[in-house]
């Protein structure tokens, strides 16, 4: 893979998809595109959720039986999910160019890549220790405190950050 591609990654997706380009492009087309979401989870979760976690959970199982790889793999869905919840929220105040915060997307941008560097590597402890006990450990240590706010703006952003105004277009009638 591209070192800087991963390092400097805006989002958790564009680190998995360039850290192993070939396991990515094979866990997507065979595992990812192919998955289909159980009736009973339906309401539950999102396809695009579901889809992901059997993929990460996959690509844990690839890398062997340590709990710390599907805690690194499970928990990084948990980033993504964050990400999604950002991107929805804020990004159309930022991304379009005729948006009004459009001067400061490299600082949504960077922003984005200071999360996924944070978080992957936050993340990324329980792949190291590879053992449950060592990673529950070392997060008690840092106060589970990614995990926390990962929790809260799963919570907070979609409450308060303002919808961007869309000009809805009027509706036609048909005539009678």
């Amino acid at each position: 893979g591209d070192i800087l591609a991963v390092e400097l990654a805006p989002s958790t997706q564009s680190a998995v998809n360039n850290w192993n380009v070939h396991t990515a492009s094979w866990l997507k087309h065979y595992v990812y595109l192919r998955v289909e979401r159980p009736k009973f989870l339906q309401g539950a979760i999102t396809h695009k959720v579901f889809a992901t976690t059997v993929t990460r959970m996959t690509s844990a199982f690839w890398h062997g039986f340590y709990p710390g790889y599907f805690l690194f793999f499970g928990f990084s869905v948990l980033g993504t999910q964050v990400e999604d919840s950002c991107r929805k929220h804020f990004g159309p105040w930022f991304l379009p160019e005729s948006a009004p915060l459009h001067r400061f997307r490299p600082v949504y941008t960077a922003v984005g890549t200071f999360h996924t560097f944070v978080s992957l590597n936050y993340y990324g402890l329980s792949f190291a220790v590879l053992t449950l006990e060592a990673a529950r450990e070392l997060y008690g240590q840092l106060y589970y405190c990614v995990h926390i706010l990962h929790f809260l703006a799963m919570l907070l952003v979609p409450l308060l950050v303002p919808k961007y105004p869309t000009k809805d277009k009027p509706t036609e009638k048909k005539a009678e």
